[in-house]
């Protein structure tokens, strides 16, 4: 329904909305995580953390490499409020370890095929387009395009802020019209003035 600018837009305007989606970054960012093995895979030693698993842990700590997870997570979770673009792009970096880059879903195209479906490898089944001009492709096997509200009739999700537009923009101008008020300085304070002075001024 609406640009990603101005989804973005209106989620730094309105307070409330911004309100909600800092409380549950935090929420999320509040929970403790843990990676361990299963019990079917451990053999009953599922509480030993193996190599395998540390390198799992080591892994989340620091997801693209430079970020912590924390950050990452934070990062991730306000796109997918916001724009419900979240795109990842697995990768390697300099030591040859494994990343996953977030990258700003706003640029990438999703692609369709002659039956309206994402190309199979490989095919490119996405367009990244940067300052207006198209930039790359990625087959859907080399960029993870992640919207969570997604739809039969476009590849592109459906953000929370689009649900509540109408009353992100009664807020907005709620508060556009308080704003307002104060600065024509229609709060002034009225001043009394007695009617025999309002006479003779008239005389």
């Amino acid at each position: 329904m609406l640009p990603f600018a101005a989804l973005r837009a209106l989620a730094a305007a309105s307070k409330e909305i911004r309100l909600n989606i800092e409380l549950i970054k935090r929420q999320v960012r509040g929970l403790e995580w843990e990676i361990v093995p299963s019990r079917k895979e451990a053999g009953g030693a599922w509480q030993q953390r193996s190599a395998e698993t540390q390198s799992v842990v080591d892994f989340f700590e620091f997801p693209d490499g430079v970020t912590d997870f924390d950050a990452w997570i934070n990062m991730l979770i306000e796109e997918l409020l916001v724009t419900d673009a979240v795109t990842l792009y697995p990768n390697k970096n300099q030591d040859g370890r494994t990343i996953l880059e977030l990258i700003d879903g706003t640029t990438i195209r999703p692609l369709v095929d002659m039956r309206g479906r994402t190309p199979q490898p490989p095919f490119p089944a996405y367009l990244q387009v940067l300052h207006g001009v198209a930039n790359t492709h990625y087959p859907s096997d080399r960029l993870l395009y992640r919207p969570l509200n997604t739809k039969v009739y476009t590849p592109y999700g459906e953000s929370p802020i689009e649900w509540v537009l109408t009353a992100i923009n009664t807020a907005i101008r709620k508060d556009a019209q308080k704003i307002g008020y104060y600065n024509r300085g229609q709060h002034a304070r009225r001043v009394w003035v007695p009617a025999r002075k309002l006479d003779a001024r008239t005389d």
